[in-house]
C-alpha cells in the first residue's frame, strides 16, 4: 500500500480477522497518503482497539475511520481515547454498533479534550444509557474544544433529562456541538421532550445539523414562536431531518419555515405522511427559503396533483 498512491482503503464486510489486518495496520503507521479507512463489519473483538489506536495516533494523513460493528468494547476505548488525543488529522470517526457502553463513552470524551481535529463522532447503537451519555456531555462541555462536534447517538437508551443535557451542548461557549443525530431514540424513550430539548437551540451558533428522524414527534410539538430572547428556536439550523414522524404539515409547515428557519439548506421529510394539501403549503413555504439546496420527500402519500 505504500508503493502506490491509494487514498481510500475500504475493507468493510470482508470477514477479515485481526491477524489478517495486522500487515495493513503496520503499513498505515507510516503512510502519508491514505485519508480514509473502513474496516466495518469485520469482527475483530478486543484486538480492534489495538489495530485502530496506533493508526489513529501515528498516521498524519488519515481523516476518516469507519469501524462499525467490529467488536470494540469499553476496555478498548481507553486506548482509542489516548490515540484521539494524539491525532492531528482525524476528522470523522464511526464506531457505531459496538459495545462501548456507559464506561467507554466518557473515556472517549476525555480523549477529545486533547483533540482539535475531530468533527464527527458516531456512537449510534453502542449500548449507551443516560448515565453514560450524561457523563460524556459533561466532559465535552468542560473540554472547551475549538472544533464543535457532529454527534450521532441514536438507537441508544436515553431518557428525557439526558436528551436535554445533550442539547445544552449547542449553547456552550465555545459550542461543544454543531450537530446532533438522535434517530430512532423514541424506540427506547417513553416520550421525546421536544420543548425542553429545543430551548438551547435558540442560542446556538449556525450552522446546526439536527436529526430527529423516527422520534415520534408531531408538527404540533415543534416550537415555531420566538424565544424570550427574540430568536426563533431553529434560526441556526441548516440541516433538519424530520423523517419517519407523523407530521400534519398542511397546517404548520409554512409557519415552521418562515421565518424560523432562515439558514435552512437541507430538509428531509421522508415518510411523514405528507398529502396533497401539505404539498401545497410546502410549495408556498419554499418560496421563502432561498437557501434551501436539498429537499427529500420519499415515501409519502401525495398523489399526482401533489407531485
Amino acid at each position: 500500500i505504500n508503493d502506490i498512491e491509494v487514498t481510500v482503503v475500504d475493507l468493510a464486510g470482508r470477514q477479515l480477522t485481526a491477524r489478517q489486518l495486522v500487515p495493513l495496520a503496520n503499513a498505515l503507521l507510516k503512510n502519508g497518503v491514505v485519508t480514509s479507512l473502513n474496516i466495518s463489519d469485520n469482527f475483530l473483538g478486543q484486538a480492534s482497539s489495538k489495530i485502530l489506536a496506533p493508526i489513529i495516533a501515528m498516521n498524519a494523513s488519515l481523516q476518516t475511520v469507519k469501524a462499525r460493528s467490529v467488536g470494540l468494547s469499553a476496555d478498548g476505548c481507553e486506548e482509542l481515547a489516548e490515540a484521539l488525543g494524539k491525532s492531528l488529522s482525524l476528522e470523522e470517526l464511526d464506531v457505531s454498533h459496538n459495545e462501548i457502553g456507559d464506561e467507554g463513552l466518557p473515556l472517549m470524551a476525555a480523549g477529545l479534550a486533547f483533540n482539535t481535529s475531530l468533527r464527527s463522532l458516531d456512537v449510534s447503537a453502542c449500548s449507551i444509557t443516560s448515565s453514560g451519555a450524561a457523563a460524556f456531555a459533561a466532559a465535552l462541555a468542560s473540554a472547551s474544544r475549538p472544533q464543535p462536534l457532529q454527534l450521532s447517538i441514536g438507537l441508544n437508551d436515553l431518557d428525557a433529562t439526558c436528551l436535554v443535557s445533550l442539547a445544552a451542548l449547542f449553547a456552550c461557549k465555545p459550542p461543544a456541538l454543531c450537530g446532533l443525530d438522535l434517530r430512532c431514540i423514541a424506540a427506547v424513550s417513553a416520550a421525546f421532550p421536544l420543548e425542553q430539548f429545543c430551548r438551547p437551540l435558540a442560542s446556538a451558533a449556525p450552522p446546526v445539523q439536527l436529526g430527529l428522524a423516527a422520534t415520534s414527534i408531531t408538527s404540533a410539538e415543534i416550537p415555531i414562536a420566538p424565544s424570550t430572547a427574540g430568536r426563533y428556536t431553529f434560526a441556526a439550523v441548516a440541516s433538519l431531518d424530520l423523517s419517519q414522524n407523523s407530521l400534519d404539515l398542511s397546517s404548520a409547515l409554512a409557519s415552521l419555515i418562515v421565518p424560523s428557519l432562515p439558514c435552512l439548506r437541507v430538509l428531509s421529510l421522508n415518510q411523514t405522511f405528507l398529502r396533497d394539501a401539505g404539498v401545497q403549503q410546502l410549495c408556498r413555504a419554499l418560496l421563502c427559503a432561498p437557501r434551501l439546496e436539498r429537499l427529500a420527500l420519499d415515501d409519502n402519500l401525495f398523489a399526482a396533483d401533489g407531485a
